[in-house]
């Protein structure tokens, strides 16, 4: 009788350590992903030229992408997003502006890749004739992207200022939009839409491509807001000379910078940028080092800065 009531505690008490976690299951692929905190992936080139992508994923499964990269960044995004299994949904696919280096993924992967599933593209777009006018070297000048989206227009939908989504325990605030009155060097790079990301706990401003007078404009509409405030910045245009100022991110103040650049361009074109980063103690994580998995945590931002 002793023993039956014994095994009868044992058992509840093997009951209680499962629900209150205190005995994790850690069998399976994706059990390492399911542990309660949503991750940020930043991506590597696939290829020999730059690009900028990043996939967000929440603990309830959601998925997030962010630009993208080349076509031939395609097969290393859909492995990443599909995480093992044969199949893949992207919630939610976010373009910053239309230049190759970030867009082209996205159309390669909607047009050639079935075992992916994108239920929403999220951009902001600039009128082509004025693509025409002031970019006219830029693919985009040539229809191509606009096409695209008409072609896609069940899915589609234009960004607005403000806009705001949510995805589990990860929302997501569109911070600019396109500049169509920003003429001055390149179009399409000052017109990229500026999202911020962010949980409970941690925050990460994407910039995309800024360029100066794009950089003069974000800041105008958010200085003294708290608005830009974020843990985490992607350096924006690469890491170039040309993209946005100082002030900006001194505003954003961010403890950790992600660069979407090649080594090259890390040593010879990035000085400046990282000049300030080094100033205002920011960490630096270049992309062609490899991917760099980030837990959206307090404790996740320390331990990555220790393992780096």
């Amino acid at each position: 009788m002793k023993i039956k009531m014994l095994e009868k505690i044992l058992v509840l008490l093997f009951g209680f350590a499962l629900f209150f976690g205190c005995i994790k299951d850690n069998s399976g692929d994706q059990a390492p992903d399911v542990v309660g905190y949503p991750r940020l992936y930043q991506l590597p080139n696939a290829t020999e030229e730059h690009m900028m992508g990043y996939i967000i994923r929440t603990v309830d499964g959601h998925v997030v992408v962010i630009d993208g990269g080349r076509k031939g960044d395609a097969d290393q995004l859909s492995e990443l997003i599909r995480a093992g299994k044969e199949n893949g949904t992207v919630d939610a696919w976010f373009i910053t502006h239309p230049h190759g280096d970030h867009i082209d993924a996205l159309v390669e992967i909607v047009n050639n890749h079935p075992e992916i599933n994108v239920l929403n593209i999220y951009a902001s777009m600039l009128d082509l004739e004025l693509i025409q006018r002031y970019e006219p070297d830029a693919q985009a000048a040539d229809g191509r992207y606009h096409v695209f989206f008409e072609e896609n227009e069940d899915i589609f939908f234009e960004l607005s200022l403000g806009d705001r989504f949510v995805f589990g325990d990860v929302t997501l605030k569109v911070l600019a939009v396109k500049n169509p009155d920003i003429t001055d060097f390149r179009i399409l790079n000052n017109s990229s839409a500026v999202f911020r990301v962010y949980t409970h706990e941690v925050s990460v401003l994407f910039l995309g491509d800024l360029n100066v007078p794009g950089g003069r404009r974000l800041l105008s509409q958010h200085k003294g807001t708290g608005n830009l405030r974020s843990d985490i910045v992607q350096i924006a245009h690469h890491g170039l000379n040309s993209g946005v100022y100082r002030d900006v991110y001194e505003e954003i103040a961010p403890s950790i910078a992600l660069w979407p650049t090649l080594e090259y361009m890390w040593n010879y074109h990035t000085s400046l940028v990282r000049g300030w980063m080094e100033e205002l103690e920011v960490y630096s994580i270049p992309s062609y080092r490899g991917l760099t998995k980030i837990e959206l945590t307090q404790e996740g931002l320390r331990r990555i800065k220790e393992r780096h």
